[in-house]
């Protein structure tokens, strides 16, 4: 799609210049994804995704790209670059999908390749290939058992995706509900995922209080 909307400004772009937070969920199923997210889901985290999900403001998306590439980069510097890899955004329902025109994941997920590309990692590939097999409530209006239940077994795989390193992407990840399934359905038909990567985490209010606590 055409990017609609305006760039972040420079003083809100600063906002999104710290560090990468190293986050990880995990199921009653023993799956377990590590992954980065490149904010708390803070009130200027939230209206940004807001402002691209709600209002289609899409220029937004490059911005939130930028840090999360980067974050990519630096976990290929560390643990080295794949021969191929590929980034699976997670699916949308068709009412939102309709709603909006687009899927943020898919748009999000296409700015990183953009990014990694423009830093001479040339395999990346986007691989839009899971999809909803059935209605799910709104993850959001969810809590606790019940969001975790939502999403069981709802994802399947549209094709077989072409890479040897698997990486799911996101805007937001809560419980994990999302990205763990996707991940369960990978692991199903043999593939192996390496991580995720996300805009921003944020937390159940008892864990928010753990947190808190520890620090």
């Amino acid at each position: 799609i055409r990017d609609r909307g305006s760039p972040l400004c420079s003083a809100c772009q600063k906002v999104f210049s710290g560090g990468v937070l190293e986050v990880s969920r995990s199921n009653f199923n023993g799956i377990l994804l590590r992954g980065f997210a490149v904010s708390q889901y803070s009130k200027p985290a939230a209206t940004m995704v807001h402002e691209l999900k709600e209002k289609s403001q899409t220029f937004l998306a490059v911005a939130m790209a930028k840090p999360m590439a980067k974050a990519l980069t630096a976990e290929f510097a560390r643990n080295g670059y794949s021969s191929s890899v590929c980034l699976i955004p997670m699916p949308s329902k068709r009412a939102s999908f309709e709603k909006r025109g687009f899927n943020p994941s898919l748009l999000l997920a296409k700015k990183i390749c953009d990014q990694l590309r423009k830093e001479n990692f040339s395999k990346v590939q986007v691989e839009n290939c899971l999809k909803l097999n059935r209605n799910v409530l709104d993850q959001a209006s969810q809590v606790g058992l019940t969001r975790r239940q939502n999403l069981v077994e709802a994802i399947s795989l549209v094709r077989a995706p072409q890479a040897q390193e698997i990486w799911l992407v996101d805007d937001v990840v809560t419980t994990g509900s999302t990205l763990l399934e996707a991940a369960r359905c990978l692991s199903a038909e043999g593939f192996r995922v390496a991580g995720f990567i996300v805009f921003a985490e944020t937390l159940h209010k008892n864990q928010q209080k753990i947190r808190a606590a520890a620090n």
